[in-house]
C-alpha cells in the first residue's frame, strides 16, 4: 500500500491545479501574427502569459498573452543564400529560462538560451555526427533538470538518440538504428521515455532516461510515428499517431497497441496532425487535423468539431494549451486563441461534474506558501509532503472549517532548497497533488 501512494504521488505533478468544469467559449479568436505558418507553440510552463511560437523562420515571443510580439531569432543564412527552418523547440520546465531549439538544413545546428529568448548561443558543435546528412528532427528537456536534453536525428542513413547532460554542450549516442522523429517523456516518471520512428521500425521505451532501449508492442512498417503522447491521469495510456495508418492506443504502457478510427475527421493524410491532452480535466483531449480543431471528452475515442471562428483558410497544424487548463491555442496562417471556462461557483456544478484541485502560492517561496483546495466533503484533510526520492517530510491532518473550499499555510522552513511533492487526500476525492520549490 505504501509502494502504490508513492507511485502515485508523482502523477501530473507538473500540472497546476484549479476548478475547472466543461470547456466554455463562444468561438475561436484571432490574435494575431497574420501571414505566419506556425509549425509550433510552446507555452511557459507557469505563466499563461508567456508563449513562443516558431514559424516562417523565425521565433517569436508574447509576454502580455499576445497582444504584442518579439522576434527572439530568425534562422541562419546557408551557403545557397536561404534561410534554415526552425525545425523544433522545447522549454525547461524545471527552469522556464532556458530555450533549445533545432535548425535544419544544410549544416544542422543546435541553439540554447539562457534567458528566456533574448540571446541565443550555438552548442553542440564538437558532435562529429552532426553533419549535412542529419536531419535534427526533435528534441526534448528533462522535467527534473535543464541540462538533461534528449534529441532525435534521422536521415538518409540510419539515425540516432542523443543525450546530453550538460545542458548540450556535449551529446553522447543511446542507439543507432531507425531515425527518431517523436519523443515522449513519462509524467509519472521521468526517467521512462518513448520514442518513435522516423520512417519503418518499432516504437522504443527506455527505463533509465535513454541510456537503454526496449522495443514495444508497436511496429510500423512504412511511414514514421509523427507523435506519441502520454494521458496525464494514467500513464499507462499512450497514444501515437503513425504517418499513413492513423492513431493507435495502448492501455499497458506500450506493450499492445490498438488502432483508433478517424476516418470521419482525417481526409488529407497525416502529415498535419497534433493531439494534446487538457491537463486539468481527466478526458478531455483536443486534435489538430484536415485543417480543424476537434474536441473528445471521452478519452479520444470519439470526437466533435471545435473550429468555430477559424479562418476556413487557414490550415491549422498544431495546438498547445496552458498549464493551468484555460487557453487553448491553435496555429495555421496565424494564431488563434480559445479561451476555456475556469472558476465557478459551487452551486453552478453537479456533484458528478465537479473537479476538485488542490494549489499554492507563492512557488517558489523561501519559508510558507499558502495552499488552496476543494473537496467534496466538508471533513478533515490529510495533507503529506515528499521530496522526490519519495521521503514523507510532512504529515499533518487538516480541519476544513466546514466549508468544501478552502486554505491554509504550510510552514517548510525547515526543509532545504529542493522541489516537493504535496498530497491531499479527503473523503469522496481523488488523491489531488501538487509541485512546489523551496529556495533558501
Amino acid at each position: 500500500m505504501k509502494r502504490e501512494r508513492l507511485h502515485l504521488i508523482f502523477i501530473s505533478w507538473l500540472m497546476l491545479y484549479l476548478p475547472f468544469t466543461h470547456a466554455f467559449s463562444q468561438q475561436w479568436e484571432y490574435i494575431g501574427l497574420k501571414g505566419i505558418d506556425i509549425t509550433s507553440i510552446v507555452p511557459h510552463p507557469t505563466d499563461n502569459r508567456i508563449l513562443y511560437l516558431v514559424g516562417n523562420y523565425k521565433i517569436f515571443k508574447t509576454v502580455d498573452g499576445g497582444a504584442s510580439w518579439d522576434t527572439l531569432k530568425t534562422g541562419f543564412l546557408v551557403e545557397t543564400g536561404h534561410l534554415a527552418p526552425i525545425k523544433d523547440m522545447a522549454i525547461s520546465p524545471s527552469n522556464p529560462d532556458v530555450l533549445y531549439a533545432i535548425w535544419v538544413p544544410i549544416e544542422p545546428r543546435i541553439f540554447k538560451s539562457t534567458d528566456g529568448g533574448s540571446t541565443w548561443f550555438r552548442i553542440g558543435q564538437g558532435y562529429s555526427n552532426f553533419d549535412s546528412d542529419a536531419i535534427l528532427n526533435t528534441i526534448a528537456v528533462d522535467p527534473d533538470s535543464c541540462h538533461i536534453v534528449y534529441l532525435g536525428l534521422g536521415g538518409f542513413s540510419p539515425g540516432e538518440f542523443l543525450k546530453s547532460e550538460d545542458g548540450g554542450q556535449t551529446w553522447y549516442m543511446t542507439w543507432y538504428g531507425p531515425g527518431v522523429l517523436s519523443i515522449a517523456i513519462d509524467p509519472i516518471t521521468p526517467n521512462i521515455l518513448y520514442a518513435g520512428p522516423q520512417m519503418s521500425g518499432p516504437v522504443r521505451k527506455s527505463y533509465d532516461r535513454g541510456e537503454s532501449w526496449v522495443n514495444t508492442g508497436f511496429y510500423t512498417a512504412s511511414g514514421g510515428v509523427l507523435l506519441i503522447r502520454i494521458d496525464p491521469f494514467n500513464a499507462h495510456k499512450i497514444y501515437l499517431v503513425a504517418i499513413h495508418q492513423g492513431l493507435f492506443v495502448s492501455v499497458d504502457s506500450g506493450a499492445t497497441w490498438s488502432k483508433s478510427d478517424l476516418s470521419k475527421i482525417i481526409t488529407s493524410g497525416y502529415f498535419y496532425i497534433d493531439l494534446l491532452f487538457d491537463p486539468v480535466r481527466r478526458g478531455l483531449s483536443y486534435m489538430a487535423a484536415n485543417g480543424k480543431v476537434y474536441q473528445s471528452a471521452n478519452q479520444a475515442e470519439s470526437w466533435s468539431e471545435l473550429s468555430s471562428g477559424l479562418d476556413s483558410t487557414s490550415e491549422i497544424g498544431t495546438l498547445a494549451i496552458t498549464p493551468d487548463g484555460s487557453i487553448l491555442y491553435c496555429g495555421g496562417n496565424g494564431l488563434y486563441r480559445y479561451v476555456l471556462k475556469t472558476r465557478v461557483e459551487e452551486n453552478d456544478q453537479s456533484e458528478t461534474t465537479k473537479v476538485f484541485f488542490c494549489l499554492n502560492y507563492p512557488n517558489p517561496f523561501n519559508s510558507t506558501t499558502r495552499i488552496e483546495y476543494s473537496v467534496p466533503h466538508a471533513e478533515r484533510i490529510h495533507l503529506s509532503v515528499y521530496s522526490l526520492d519519495g521521503r514523507q517530510v510532512i504529515s499533518r491532518c487538516i480541519k476544513s472549517g466546514g466549508t468544501n473550499y478552502g486554505f491554509f499555510t504550510l510552514d517548510c522552513s525547515h526543509l532545504s532548497s529542493g522541489v516537493y511533492i504535496y498530497v491531499i487526500e479527503a473523503k469522496g476525492v481523488d488523491v489531488l497533488r501538487g509541485k512546489m520549490t523551496v529556495l533558501k
